[in-house]
């Protein structure tokens, strides 16, 4: 995957250099269901599902350490990745209670963290030895999200997040998998970002199609929350090829 080192700056030059600055809608903090069923949470349903992500993110912290992996970096990124998910939850509770520009921040440190080091361990089963993988593509995540709040832009953010699932759609195609299961783990974890990611986009519309009893928004979470729940599953009964 040396490929990798090359395709990420390239992309990211490319996406900063012609992609024109996407400032943070406002509209995106005006969610479809604010319902507060329980007494003091607003926005109930969007809060209580991020709680899978911790209890799926501490399964992964006590599967990791016993589990197969091709090196002792991977097993650090697989770490980091199961903390940031459950920093994702925590941040996305406290953005769900007051969603504001402010509050988002929260969400979307645990969210780079959770991509950047996924990404890390992907790229670990073919570099190894390199230490600075993990630490490097923690820093672009983070200051992406930096950048973001600075010069309201959201272009190296939204870099951060759709270019590991580039990444994992190409391993599909160009890389021999290095574990069992990989291929179907890879195709059910992508296909569970990309279904969130439409969940997300039709908030409001899948509401009101379903009378009113759930959002796109907090399917979302839950969608995620399977591809990380995929990758738990995949790192806890994979075998080495």
């Amino acid at each position: 995957m040396a490929w990798l080192s090359i395709l990420a700056p390239v992309t990211l030059a490319g996406v900063m250099i012609f992609v024109p600055r996407i400032p943070q809608p406002q509209w995106y903090h005006d969610f479809a269901d604010q319902r507060a069923l329980i007494r003091g949470v607003p926005n109930s349903f969007d809060v209580l599902s991020n709680l899978p992500f911790i209890g799926i993110g501490v399964a992964g912290l006590v599967i990791t350490p016993g589990a197969a992996f091709i090196s002792s970096f991977e097993r650090t990124d697989a770490i980091v990745f199961f903390i940031g998910t459950i920093l994702t939850a925590i941040g996305s509770l406290i953005y769900h209670l007051r969603p504001n520009d402010t509050t988002l921040v929260y969400d979307r440190l645990g969210i780079v963290i959770a991509f950047m080091s996924f990404l890390a361990m992907l790229a670990h089963e073919s570099i190894d030895g390199a230490a600075w993988l993990l630490p490097a593509l923690l820093l672009i995540g983070v200051a992406g999200v930096a950048w973001w709040r600075a010069f309201d832009d959201l272009r190296p953010y939204g870099w951060a997040q759709f270019f590991p699932l580039v990444v994992i759609v190409a391993l599909l195609f160009a890389e021999r998998p290095r574990y069992s299961g990989q291929t179907a783990a890879m195709i059910v974890i992508a296909g569970s970002y990309t279904a969130a990611k439409l969940f997300e986009l039709w908030d409001r519309r899948i509401y009101h199609a379903l009378r009113q009893t759930i959002s796109g928004h907090t399917l979302k979470h839950l969608s995620a929350a399977c591809g990380v729940l995929t990758t738990v599953i995949w790192i806890a009964a994979r075998t080495r090829r």
